[in-house]
């Protein structure tokens, strides 16, 4: 654990160096629209910020499908349940069979 906050520090310390090198405001432009001048820190935050968001809206639209798919499983799968206890009808011909005369041969009957 003191592995991991010594990488937290270090990565904070190389944000302040860089932030303390590049204090000159910088405007991006992106087709026809331009940003605000703002530091280059500021730029590279706002970017990193919209990296995270895209990237949890992308998962979250990805968990959407999987439970609508989930769900559509589990009715499928119920509905398959359903139809295999449902007991099977007998066979017609052994009531038919029984209804017909005793001196009838097996061959004629209906």
């Amino acid at each position: 654990m003191i592995v991991l906050y010594l990488l937290i520090a270090m990565l904070g310390a190389a944000v302040a160096f860089f932030t303390l090198e590049n204090p000159e405001p910088t405007a991006v432009n992106f087709f026809h629209w331009q940003s605000a001048k703002l530091p280059v820190s500021l730029l590279m935050l706002f970017s990193a910020l919209a990296g995270v968001w895209l990237t949890a809206l992308s998962g979250f639209v990805q968990q959407v499908q999987l439970h609508r798919r989930i769900r559509y499983l589990e009715r499928r799968l119920a509905e398959e349940r359903r139809f295999a206890e449902v007991p099977a009808p007998s066979p017609p011909s052994s009531r038919r069979a029984e209804a017909a005369p005793e001196g009838m041969p097996e061959h004629m009957r209906i």
